[in-house]
């Protein structure tokens, strides 16, 4: 069952980048045993060439996650500062401008200071609206 907001571009890259990785047990996971709607851009975000931030909510099971871990660090974000998010992992969609800086949402001050620890540099940017935040 595909979902409706899936990322087939997502999909194809993950095929890519891990050809050994039995992609049908990786997508029954995705769309069978999680009940949530899955945005792969607020579960699986590329921070840099060697760094991938999940959602906590929709890790893959852990002999995916081993072989991910063999070539990329794997970071687990912090929750959500907003009292009633639109999304429990909206505040993970960031847009990359090099391996350093990316945009964030200014209202994610516990997920900004989490990226700074991590040595990136987000630059704060107003995204919330009456639809999103």
């Amino acid at each position: 069952m595909e979902s409706m907001v899936s990322n087939g571009v997502y999909h194809e890259w993950f095929r890519r980048e891990f050809p050994e990785v039995e992609f049908i047990p990786f997508r029954r996971y995705f769309y069978s045993e999680v009940d949530v709607p899955m945005h792969s851009d607020a579960s699986y975000v590329t921070l840099d060439s060697n760094t991938i931030m999940m959602a906590p909510e929709q890790m893959p099971d852990p002999e995916t996650i081993r072989k991910v871990q063999e070539r990329y660090r794997i970071l687990i974000p912090p929750r959500s500062d907003l009292p009633n998010p639109t999304s429990r992992r909206y505040h993970l969609n960031t847009l990359s401008l090099d391996e350093k800086r990316m945009l964030a949402n200014a209202q994610e001050k516990t997920m900004i200071k989490w990226l700074e620890s991590y040595g990136y540099k987000p630059i704060p940017m107003e995204i919330c609206n009456m639809n999103f935040c």
